[in-house]
């Protein structure tokens, strides 16, 4: 009888150790899942704070449309333009923003960013309408779209170098906003220069008509 009570005495110690054995298995088991579960979400977390926001990855798109459009017209414009002047800052503006454009490029890379492959379609329009030009009539609407399109570019920039959340992508907008002013003030004084030079032809040949 003794046997017996000392034979099922020990198998219970038995089973209780298994019991623990198991609870503690479950138990290192769920912390080992919890822990996966940790690394797994900041993992994810490095993830998504490596991905622009919403407005940020619209400026990559629309600065990148409008950077390469620029290139294409300052090649257009020192090829075609007939003044001197105008050709030189056709080739400061191929200059300017190719340097811009490849900046851009490599920050959009390190933040997982693929920017466009071509300008926008308003871009390749005014690019095919420039291109069909020649002579003064190109100079003129060349020197119009410049200053457009870099007033453009100029309130892109000022708004980028307040509002994005990127502080990367917030001081390539704050660095380049100058040389956008830049361009912006010279097409603005290429084409006073024309304007004023233009009305005192207009009213010659007026007068003479009058006669």
């Amino acid at each position: 009888m003794k046997r017996l009570l000392i034979t099922l005495s020990c198998a219970g110690l038995i089973a209780g150790c298994a019991n623990n054995d198991e609870e503690a298995s479950v138990g290192a088991s769920g912390s080992a899942s919890s822990s996966a579960s940790g690394v797994a979400g900041v993992t994810e977390a490095g993830e998504t704070s490596g991905q622009l926001a919403a407005p940020d990855a619209k400026f990559v798109r629309t600065a990148a449309q409008s950077g390469m459009a620029e290139v294409r017209m300052g090649q257009l414009i020192k090829e075609s333009a007939q003044s001197k002047e105008l050709r030189e800052f056709g080739e400061k503006l191929v200059t300017d923003h190719t340097k811009a454009n490849q900046e851009l490029n490599q920050i959009a890379a390190r933040k997982g960013v693929s920017p466009p492959s071509q300008a926008a379609e308003k871009h390749e329009k005014m690019i095919d309408q420039l291109s069909k030009l020649k002579g003064t009539e190109f100079d003129r609407a060349a020197q119009k779209h410049a200053v457009m399109h870099h007033q453009e570019d100029v309130q892109l920039f000022e708004k980028a170098s307040q509002n994005l959340k990127d502080t990367e992508l917030k001081a390539f907008a704050e660095k380049t906003l100058p040389t956008l002013k830049e361009h912006l003030e010279m097409a603005k004084k290429l084409e006073s220069q024309t304007t004023t030079e233009t009305p005192p032809a207009e009213s010659s040949e007026s007068t003479e008509s009058k006669q």
